[in-house]
């Protein structure tokens, strides 16, 4: 019974903060900074590589976070889970830099925000703001544009599988067994682990 009502609890916790964290002039949550760059470091030793400046990023992710009311857990949650808070890092797929954003993601972006971001600068170690910066008007951009994107649960898989694999997914085109189902529901829940580490950090 007791794990049964820790259970209930933690998916009580888990629906109330997602459902604001891309609300606009939703209530802001006050973090602890020192732990926050605590559990940065945590996880660039766990998935990153080379060294980084934590404070620099810290305060940089706060800033574009803020920029886009976007949840500052939720944010620093995706750049733990993408590359370890790595300036440069390529994927198989040609995904760049800390957000490891793709050349039609960036397309998307500078549509969406008549900018002119190049992809090269996405993965210079010098200009990791700029892909800070990307990474999250990215994920704004999706949930204020995509009406397939509904709550928290949809944007987190869709920025590892995509919208259109999204929609697939939500429209059964793809059974349980499909890869697209099994990548994204395996991304949500190693997302969640991550953003909850960075949750225990709330004032």
């Amino acid at each position: 019974m007791k794990k049964l009502f820790l259970l209930i609890v933690f998916f009580t916790v888990t629906f109330n903060l997602f459902a604001n964290l891309l609300n606009r002039n939703s209530k802001k949550i006050e973090y602890n900074r020192h732990e926050l760059i605590h559990t940065m470091n945590k996880y660039h030793k766990k998935y990153g590589k080379g060294k980084v400046n934590y404070i620099e990023i810290y305060a940089t992710v706060s800033y574009w976070a803020k920029h886009y009311d976007i949840d500052l857990a939720f944010a620093l949650s995706f750049f733990a889970i993408e590359s370890g808070f790595s300036y440069e890092c390529t994927s198989s797929k040609n995904a760049v830099g800390m957000g490891q954003l793709t050349k039609v993601a960036l397309k998307d972006f500078n549509d969406w925000y008549d900018k002119k971001i190049s992809f090269e600068d996405l993965n210079d170690k010098n200009k990791y703001d700029i892909n800070i910066m990307t990474s999250l008007g990215y994920i704004r951009m999706c949930w204020d544009r995509y009406s397939v994107i509904q709550n928290s649960d949809d944007l987190i898989k869709s920025y590892n599988v995509g919208v259109g694999n999204l929609k697939k997914i939500k429209n059964g085109d793809y059974s349980s067994n499909d890869f697209w189902t099994i990548s994204a529901n395996k991304y949500f829940d190693k997302f969640n682990e991550i953003y909850f580490d960075f949750v225990k950090c709330r004032r």
